[in-house]
């Protein structure tokens, strides 16, 4: 079994992690099969599995989600919504979608009441399009929060 090498042994037991072996991904980002292939992939995820990245068909390396450690499945999502938290690095970041007559979920915007950031800085999909409206809903994308919802 090889250890995730993100986060030493004695950080992971700190956060209730177990280091796991990792796992990688080659699809077409651009497909609904490949997409389908990466939500069942990440929903397959044990805590602290560490996940390798995904590298689409054509060769290219995906840029998010390599050297992330899954975390947790947010128990509180309504029907249809998919919410799993990652630690990257030292942030966690929160990975989400919707599935067809999901609730719509709503973006989670900064902490901090004196950042008055766009919307559009808040999430983006996994190719890396900035996402610009109030909630996501079901549009077959997956989704990276910049900020996490204090109640995931």
């Amino acid at each position: 079994m090889r250890k995730s090498t993100w986060l030493p042994d004695s950080l992971a037991r700190l956060f209730g992690l177990k280091a796991q072996s990792s796992s990688s991904l080659v699809v077409d980002l651009q497909s609904n099969e490949g997409l389908s292939l990466l939500k069942s992939r990440l929903l397959s995820l044990k805590e602290g599995e560490s996940f390798e990245g995904v590298k689409q068909r054509d060769g290219n390396n995906f840029p998010y989600l390599k050297g992330w450690a899954f975390r947790r499945r947010v128990a509180a999502a309504l029907s249809g919504q998919h919410i799993l938290v990652f630690f990257n690095g030292s942030i966690e970041r929160a990975v989400v979608w919707v599935e067809p007559d999901g609730d719509p979920l709503s973006v989670p915007s900064s902490p901090d009441p004196d950042k008055e950031e766009a919307a559009e800085e808040n999430a983006i999909d996994l190719v890396g399009e900035q996402f610009l409206a109030a909630s996501f809903e079901d549009d077959g994308k997956i989704y990276i929060c910049r900020y996490m919802n204090p109640a995931w």
